[in-house]
């Protein structure tokens, strides 16, 4: 008959096992075990069972050395941290010692026997310790399989993810694991009194309502702080995001050597001027012996050349709404709103004036000079064609300066 019941008790106690595994892997993010580690560890932690009960020690220090077991057995089986560790421990240990003692005191009302019949005491004749350690490893079995079906989207992962959460839950469960390991005591006490085993029934029962409500609350608060947290980095995503789009308009709107704007982002900006119905004045500035500088001085020099001419017609085109644009090699574009043709051009010939005295200096070892056509806006204009008459007229200017020399 022994031999019977200890045989139940350790299918139970599988079944209690395997629910742990399964419930370790599906809810607290834990890699796989090791291959082998569901039979190691419950055959280590049955056959400690078996050698506290025959040392018979005490139910306290049992279920304390049990509960070790599982922190280093959990460690190992999962490679998880020691802090993750410590709390499945706890928690699964506080399952099966609760349904224990709910299952011993079930045991003592209706057997009507004191709870000391439950003692670890198991070579005590009459001793039935091993039918409720058998109903309670059932029982405990059956909570983790309707905690793992309760929590199925990852709130255990949650809670063992957050600091402040996890801290909670544990002293919890170190509480609720004490007050249970002191009901212990009880069946040391030899009294029949069903108000102590309806005590004990209760005390299991209000350990897991406890830390039931304890582990919501750290659910819902460490999922508050990870929605605020993975809130702020989308928010610094986006800004990131925007100041990357900001960096890439710019490049877009800007040309890398000299500053001005590029010759789409130019074009855009005169047509959205004549748009306005504002008179506009335009020129089109070409940059004279370029291809000489690069071929005599190389290609740092014809740079230089670029931005000294970009530095000039910057001073031209100062207002808030003027442009000033490349538009491609050695071809630049001036636009001024509300600027008459006759001071564009006054103020092009000081530009002109400028890097004649900047020519052949320590810092521009060259001749600059810049060819000049200008144009005013006219009734049905359009970006190409205003800059197409500056353009013609740059050339006029190009001839006529070439039969000057």
């Amino acid at each position: 008959m022994r031999v019977a019941l200890f045989s139940i008790s350790a299918v139970c106690y599988f079944l209690f096992n395997a629910a742990m595994f399964a419930g370790l892997k599906a809810q607290a993010g834990f890699a796989a075990p090791r291959r082998g580690a569901e039979i190691a560890v419950f055959t280590g932690n049955y056959l400690a069972f078996a050698a506290l009960s025959m040392l018979q020690f005490n139910l306290v220090a049992n279920w304390l050395v049990i509960c070790v077991l599982f922190l280093f057995e959990i460690k190992w089986a999962f490679r998880c941290s020691w802090r993750a560790s410590l709390l499945c421990a706890l928690l699964v240990s506080l399952v099966g010692l609760g349904a224990n003692e709910f299952a011993r005191s079930l045991c003592a009302i209706a057997f009507d026997v004191p709870q000391s019949a439950f003692s670890n005491d198991i070579g005590e004749e009459g001793n039935l310790k091993t039918v409720p350690v058998a109903l309670g490893f059932l029982l405990g079995a059956l909570l983790l399989c309707v905690q793992r079906r309760v929590l199925r989207h990852g709130e255990t992962a949650v809670v063992y993810g957050n600091d402040r959460s996890r801290r909670f839950v544990l002293a919890m469960g170190v509480l609720g694991y004490l007050y249970l390991c002191s009901i212990l005591l009880l069946y040391y006490v030899d009294v029949n009194a069903l108000v102590v085993k309806v005590w004990a029934l209760k005390a299991s029962v209000s350990v897991f309502a406890s830390l039931s409500l304890a582990f919501y609350y750290a659910y819902r608060t460490a999922a508050v702080i990870r929605r605020s947290e993975e809130r702020r980095l989308l928010e610094r995503e986006v800004t990131e995001r925007e100041h990357e789009g900001d960096k890439l308009q710019d490049i877009v709107r800007r040309d890398e050597l000299t500053g001005c704007c590029s010759r789409r982002f130019a074009e855009a900006r005169i047509d959205e001027l004549l748009g306005r119905g504002r008179p506009l004045s335009l020129a089109f500035v070409d940059v004279n012996d370029l291809k000489g500088v690069n071929d005599a001085g190389g290609h740092e020099d014809g740079d230089r050349y670029l931005t000294c001419v970009a530095a000039v017609l910057d001073d031209v085109a100062s207002g808030p709404d003027d442009v000033l644009g490349r538009l491609g090699g050695d071809e630049f574009v001036v636009a001024l709103p509300d600027v008459p043709a006759a001071v564009l051009r006054k103020r092009l010939e000081e530009a002109r004036h400028r890097l004649r005295t900047q020519s052949d200096s320590e810092r521009s070892p060259f001749s600059m000079s810049v060819s000049v056509g200008v144009a005013s806006a006219r009734p049905g204009d359009d970006a190409a064609s205003l800059v197409a008459r500056a353009d013609a007229a740059m050339y006029e200017d190009k001839r006529a300066g070439r039969e000057a020399r």
